[in-house]
């Protein structure tokens, strides 16, 4: 009989060692993949965001996130124009994330960008949500 304990696998190096050394990010990150798996965003958007971050580097983390929030937001918007409400409302869902994942550190960036002292960040979703709550669906007027 052999011993199950000689079968035990090492962890994934993720599980150890993390998406980033800097705790802050790592955390900031694992939160962000919750709340995919609630279904806020697409878990392979958040995946694909965090591999353009520089570990420590508030700036790219603000630069990656905002591309993010920009692509999200610019499908919703035409998901909207096309009549398609079911996928606005859940890509407008997953900008807002976005938009406000760009605020997470941002006490930590060297080069703050002036946008952001006269917009919150996810002003440009509020837009598209509000034409969302007029439109004929009644659904999503609840939903929201």
């Amino acid at each position: 009989m052999t011993d199950s304990t000689t079968l035990a696998k090492p962890p994934n190096a993720i599980s150890v060692t993390g998406f980033f050394a800097d705790e802050g990010f790592d955390f900031l990150a694992r939160c962000a993949i919750g709340y995919a798996a609630q279904g806020v965003m697409d878990v392979g958007q958040v995946f694909a965001t965090i591999a353009c971050i520089t570990d420590g580097d508030a700036d790219s983390w603000y630069a990656a996130w905002r591309q993010t929030a920009g692509n999200l937001h610019a499908k919703a918007t035409a998901a909207l124009v096309s009549g398609h409400t079911a996928t606005a409302h859940r890509l407008f869902l997953a900008a807002a994330e976005a938009y406000s994942q760009t605020g997470a550190v941002a006490d930590r960036q060297k080069r703050p960008d002036p946008v952001r002292a006269r917009v919150r960040p996810a002003d440009p979703v509020l837009g598209g949500l509000h034409r969302l709550l007029r439109g004929p669906d009644p659904a999503h007027r609840r939903a929201l």
